[in-house]
């Protein structure tokens, strides 16, 4: 039986060969997943920092009725992500 014009055999060793080559790529390094998620939660709440800071620089600016829903939005989906990383983020408490 022939297999777009090789057969099985050769189509087999095609086949090894492609895993041999797949096996010799080197792998990327990859981070422990503790310190990754350590980093994605440390970028989040710099993220909400930024927000707030922005926020009360447009509140002393007298702007703060223009950006303050959509600030909060954006906290709040923040928020959200510290919670689906395992983070307690009720009023007062700290990670």
């Amino acid at each position: 039986m022939q297999f777009n014009g090789r057969t099985a055999r050769e189509r087999a060793e095609d086949v090894a060969a492609l895993k041999r080559k797949q096996a010799a790529r080197p792998q990327p390094a990859q981070a422990p997943a503790a310190e990754s998620k350590e980093a994605i939660i440390d970028e989040v709440l710099a993220g909400i920092d930024e927000r707030q800071q922005f926020l009360a620089a447009m509140v002393a600016a007298g702007r703060g009725g223009q950006y303050e829903d959509l600030i909060k939005g954006e906290i709040a989906e923040k928020l959200v992500m510290l919670q689906r990383l395992g983070v307690d983020t009720r009023p007062g408490r700290r990670r």
